[in-house]
């Protein structure tokens, strides 16, 4: 199977209707419409994988380190998805990320992974909303709209 190059990935995207800007060399950002806000999407193209993130998340800043009670709640969350982690950056940023092997990857696997991705931010920004409101997170954060 030929290797998935830049210009293969970006025809992927324009055939799958997404627009899209390069961010640097096998780079790009885009975004998607979710049920209740619109979600930022990085794309990142390596020789072995393809990344996609969801960053942020969450329209909060996370410092785990103050508290372990929230680092387990995200862990916890975390152990229950499938396909998809949580993550959260240094500054306390928190993504949801997908890795495929680009051996192989096509506009099904396209499909697949963007269905994925929509499903768990959809799904999973609520959830951890919820979690920091049920731990006291000084007070329920808003989703971004």
């Amino acid at each position: 199977m030929p290797q998935l190059t830049s210009d293969r990935l970006e025809d992927l995207l324009t055939e799958y209707g997404w627009t899209f800007e390069s961010t640097g060399e096998n780079a790009w950002r885009t975004g998607f419409q979710g049920e209740q806000r619109l979600f930022p999407l990085c794309i990142r193209l390596t020789q072995t994988c393809i990344s996609f993130e969801v960053r942020p998340l969450i329209d909060l800043v996370l410092d785990g380190v103050s508290s372990p009670l929230l680092s387990r709640e995200m862990l916890e969350l975390n152990d229950s998805l499938q396909l998809v982690k949580l993550a959260v950056s240094d500054l306390g940023e928190v993504s949801l990320v997908c890795q495929v092997l680009a051996n192989g990857f096509d506009s099904d696997m396209l499909g697949r992974i963007l269905g994925i991705l929509g499903y768990y931010a959809d799904e999973v920004a609520p959830e951890i909303y919820q979690r920091l409101a049920d731990i006291g997170f000084y007070g329920r954060p808003t989703l971004l709209s």
